[in-house]
């Protein structure tokens, strides 16, 4: 490692930034990110971030890690394996099918979303609110959750998040953040249930409706307060941000230029000089589904679902969302075309200066009871480290001799067939007989595998910290690829009209 940056004295109560960002992707996402936080707890790390930004089924799990992990700590995992392993899909469709409801549905306020958060409160948070999540600190960070709004009021304008998205399309994220509820909704998150807000940020388009937040007019400087309520309309955080990371970019720009506290994404301190004040950790469940030969077939309706909704809208809406990603990455200085030598590509960089410039990067700032926005002179520097889903069979290839390893072939092919496996939904679901069970065993497996045999990753963080003066407690040596995970007892399932194989298997035990 290399000697560490010193940092000015006059910028001791200065804290640089670390925070993580959990992708969309259903239960896939919420298993795959508590996973990846456990591995970071092995690391040392956990403690020391600062915000968990998440979108769609990464919200799952960052609302219930903030709830439950600063009591339970280290019997967290095991009982987060238990609640994240849930069927919230079939639960919801039950409810949905429950003639006692008909009639609610058929009034305001009450529609599929609704009942989604009526799910997630019965079978996860048990009616907590956000007021119940610990203060800020050590092994409690900020969890900001991240919902799209659709086409919102320009008077909340100044409250959505600043990064690649802001102004850019009517579609902005929305974070449930305590400012973002009292500065610009004139009502209090602590009162609002997370259940609701996880709803809306797992709202996706088309199944599920609009979650509605309304504006309160705030009574200020002798006004009576009769203005219309304005209403707030979101949904899925994954349309508009389907890795999570503009949440975090903004809180890490309003950090790096007002030089805030510990305790705070919001307090003023002085301004700081720190040439890379952050780090991005990206969690990314996304992946190439299982199935792939729309070829053989003369028409991809396959069920009655389809029949009802075409699957043209699926395959739409999923080239956007990686066209997005792919953006996401790229902005963050990750080029998923670029290939190293050994024909893999860059996933780990020690700064990256990221754009915001302009209006997508313009820094809230505070006056009373007012927010308003003043641009950026430049642009933000983080490292960036990417953890992918997609890279669990990839990962070392460059390693002589790794691939001729039956081994290590069967090892990680086994694993990744049961991970491409696994569906977008809210339930474990995809391969043929597979218990949720093991579908967690992959995902944990992954993990492992994408945390502690990225050599490269683990260096570019650890140098970081050591920079900055972040005592990690472990050793971060990297352990040699093919250490870690199990080789998984499937088999090709053949799906095509020709025998060819589709890509999806079967768990023969």
């Amino acid at each position: 490692m290399s000697a560490a940056i010193e940092i000015p004295e006059s910028e001791k109560k200065y804290r640089p930034f670390l925070g993580v960002a959990i992708s969309g992707g259903g239960s896939r996402a919420a298993n795959f990110g508590m996973y990846v936080l456990k591995e970071l707890e092995r690391l040392g790390v956990l403690n020391r971030i600062d915000a968990i930004s998440s979108v769609s089924g990464g919200s799952i799990v960052a609302a219930h890690f903030g709830l439950y992990y600063p009591k339970l700590r280290g019997d967290y995992w095991d009982f987060a394996e238990k609640d994240l392993r849930q069927d919230f899909r079939d639960d919801w469709l039950a409810r949905h099918a429950n003639p006692a409801n008909w009639r609610t549905l058929s009034g305001k306020g009450f529609n599929a979303s609704t009942i989604l958060a009526k799910t997630y409160d019965d079978m996860l948070f048990h009616g907590a609110v956000f007021r119940q999540m610990s203060f800020p600190g050590p092994g409690s960070p900020h969890i900001l959750i991240n919902s799209t709004v659709v086409g919102g009021p320009e008077l909340l304008s100044n409250c959505l998040a600043q990064g690649r998205n802001a102004f850019s399309q009517r579609l902005s994220t929305f974070v449930f953040s305590d400012d973002a509820f009292k500065f610009c909704l004139g009502s209090d998150l602590g009162t609002y249930s997370i259940a609701q807000a996880v709803a809306a940020s797992s709202a996706y388009p088309l199944v599920f409706s609009p979650v509605v937040l309304t504006s309160y007019p705030r009574v200020m400087m002798g006004d009576k307060g009769n203005e219309p309520l304005q209403y707030l309309h979101v949904m899925d955080g994954g349309v508009s941000d389907n890795l999570g990371v503009d949440a975090l970019v903004s809180a890490a720009n309003g950090r790096w230029h007002h030089g805030l506290a510990e305790e705070s994404l919001n307090t003023s301190l002085a301004v700081s000089s720190d040439k890379v004040p952050c780090f991005l950790i990206v969690v990314d469940a996304f992946i190439d589904d299982g199935e792939k030969l729309e070829e053989e077939y003369p028409d991809l309706r396959h069920s009655l679902l389809d029949r009802i909704i075409d699957p043209s809208w699926h395959y739409a809406f999923d080239a956007l969302l990686q066209r997005r990603r792919s953006d996401s990455l790229l902005n963050l200085g990750i080029d998923l075309e670029a290939r190293t030598p050994s024909g893999d590509y860059t996933r780990a960089v020690s700064s990256h200066a990221i754009p915001l410039r302009g209006e997508r990067g313009m820094v809230q700032k505070r006056y009373g009871d007012l927010i308003v926005l003043e641009p950026n002179t430049g642009d933000l520097t983080c490292g960036v480290w990417h953890i992918s889903l997609r890279d669990v069979f990839e990962l070392g290839a460059g390693t002589p001799g790794f691939f001729s390893n039956f081994d290590n072939v069967m090892l990680r092919g086994t694993t990744y067939a049961l991970i491409t496996n696994t569906k977008t939904d809210l339930k474990f679901t995809g391969a043929e007989s597979c218990r949720p069970e093991v579908y967690q065993r992959a995902l944990a497996d992954a993990a492992k595998i994408l945390v502690r045999e990225d050599a490269e990753g683990l260096s570019v963080l650890h140098k970081w910290m050591i920079d900055h003066s972040i005592d990690t407690n472990t050793s971060w040596a990297p352990d040699p690829p093919g250490t870690n995970g199990e080789r998984f007892n499937v088999t090709a399932v053949k799906k095509g009209p020709s025998g060819k194989p589709s890509g999806l298997v079967r768990c023969l035990n």
